[in-house]
């Protein structure tokens, strides 16, 4: 899973759809997500300020989210889309 978000945000990490793709996935995983694992990797692969918003924008709940983030209730409403527990 940790793999996974990072490897669609390397696809093209300024593009707001891979980035609310791998939102969908760390909060669908939240719980299961190997957040030292995500963030070291993250770290190796330069996006450790991606991975840091995206954790921020999550806990917050959109009050502190990144130029490529959706806002909270796009986020809600992409969530509900695809099932994710918001």
């Amino acid at each position: 899973m940790e793999d996974a978000i990072l490897h669609t945000l390397l696809i093209d990490r300024d593009n707001p759809r891979y980035t609310l793709y791998s939102l969908l996935l760390l909060k669908k995983q939240w719980r299961k997500i190997d957040k030292e694992y995500l963030l070291k990797e993250a770290q190796r692969l330069e996006l450790s300020l991606l991975v840091n918003a995206m954790f921020q924008f999550l806990e917050t709940k959109g009050v502190r989210r990144g130029l490529m983030f959706p806002t909270w209730e796009e986020f809600v409403a992409k969530a509900d889309e695809y099932g994710v527990k918001v």
